[in-house]
């Protein structure tokens, strides 16, 4: 036989032979474009699904009963006695925004509020204000979709609560309201809902699984694999997968389509939605003949997500949030951007698009002037850290004024990331 037809032959054969493994060989990109594909398919397994070492069941932390009279607490905001607060809690009219920065520089606004006629507040340079915020009103209507009402008639009902079990566990703040809520009202001012998940928290959600017949991924795989990472054995897809992308439980809810947990069960997780604080830049007027005024300085917080993850697809995520619950929503209720139409629910407090709920905080720290007008003044500041430094300020000229051929030694050092933050000089002069 001729050599060269036996080695042609050859060739052909391990040519077809390499053509067949890469044919078999299938990548995790592949894996993850597959229409079944479930977080972490493509991490060896070495366990046993039927015998994986779980953290315990968490017991039922609240009960709770719908009530037969649907009206609304009377009151302005659940919190009537919020954290480290000097005063009450009371609606002000958001007045006045201004951007001060320009160019590619983080987003840095002025804020003016209007307490109502006949209210003040009675404070000093250096104190702040805590703002009680409210989460997105779209992403709580996503998040209601995708849990189970039980005996509710919809995220409207009023329901009071009760606690069952607070052996090792502690209670959210929310849980010691007495008068009753409603889920929405709930999910909207009183919850974070952008938590880190922990292997418990899968755990609990894996108990809550069902067939949508939506979803190509089956309910029962999908609770498996929960439990895989909540498991000891699954502790390193666990970091791979959740811990590392950081992924939240709104991730988590988006990814596996079919858990659907009950809503008293997820509001055992979910941590009390805290109070936002602002330092006030604008003195207090002793002699004030009109509504008082309150202004202070806030940088946006920004959330920068990748366009690809090694871990895992974004596209699977819930919709990342682009700023910071408060920063955020300061922004968009004064633009306006992308209210639903339904953004005032009958449940809801009946308040104006721009009343928002603030009380005065403790100043912890006592992080005040020297009583003494003649001491001189060393400040340094970074950025927006500025802002107490400017009530400061305007104070000391104020007191200029009162005190005639007093000499006010005042020196102020900051330090900003670029020039263009330069409109803080001119809010200082």
């Amino acid at each position: 036989m001729d050599i060269n037809y036996i080695i042609q032959s050859t060739e052909n054969l391990h040519l077809n032979s390499s053509e067949q493994n890469k044919n078999l060989c299938i990548s995790d990109d592949d894996v993850k474009n597959t229409a079944n594909y479930l977080l972490g398919d493509e991490f060896e397994k070495s366990w046993d699904t039927n015998k994986l070492s779980l953290p315990p069941k968490a017991s039922p932390l609240f009960s709770y009963k719908v009530c037969s009279e649907q009206s609304l607490f009377v009151g302005d905001h659940a919190f009537g006695f919020p954290p480290l607060s000097r005063s009450d809690v009371m609606p002000v009219q958001f007045t006045h925004l201004t951007c001060l920065t320009k160019g590619n520089s983080k987003t840095v606004y002025q804020a003016t509020f209007k307490l109502k006629s006949g209210k003040t507040l009675d404070y000093r340079p250096g104190d702040s204000i805590s703002i009680l915020p409210e989460n997105n009103a779209q992403t709580v209507a996503w998040l209601l979709q995708r849990l189970t009402l039980d005996s509710l008639h919809d995220a409207d009902t009023l329901f009071t609560h009760e606690v069952i079990a607070t052996k090792h566990r502690s209670l959210p703040e929310w849980s010691h309201f007495t008068f009753p809520l409603s889920l929405r009202y709930l999910l909207t001012y009183c919850c974070e809902l952008y938590i880190p998940v922990t292997r418990r928290i899968l755990r609990l959600l894996a108990d809550y699984c069902f067939d949508d017949n939506v979803s190509s991924v089956s309910a029962e795989r999908q609770r498996n694999r929960l439990l895989e990472f909540s498991s000891a054995e699954g502790k390193k897809m666990f970091e791979k997968y959740i811990q590392i992308p950081d992924l939240n439980l709104l991730d988590i809810l988006s990814i596996f389509s079919c858990c659907r947990p009950s809503f008293i069960r997820l509001l055992e997780i979910l941590p009390t939605l805290q109070p936002r604080s602002y330092t006030l830049i604008n003195p207090v007027d002793k002699q004030l003949s009109c509504e008082q005024e309150l202004s202070f300085i806030f940088t946006r917080v920004d959330f920068k997500y990748p366009e690809s993850d090694k871990h895992v697809g974004l596209s699977d995520r819930y919709p990342s949030r682009r700023h910071g619950t408060c920063t955020g929503w300061l922004e968009k209720i004064w633009f306006g951007v992308n209210q639903p139409d339904d953004y005032q629910k009958v449940n809801f407090n009946n308040v104006g698009p721009r009343i928002i709920y603030i009380y005065l905080r403790k100043n912890i720290t006592q992080f005040y002037l020297p009583d003494n007008i003649s001491q001189p003044v060393i400040m340094i500041a970074a950025g927006s850290g500025i802002a107490p430094f400017i009530s400061f300020i305007r104070q000391r000229k104020i007191d200029n004024l009162k005190v005639r051929y007093l000499f006010i030694l005042i020196r102020i050092f900051v330090k900003i990331r670029t020039n263009s933050l330069t409109e803080f000089g001119h809010r200082v002069q």
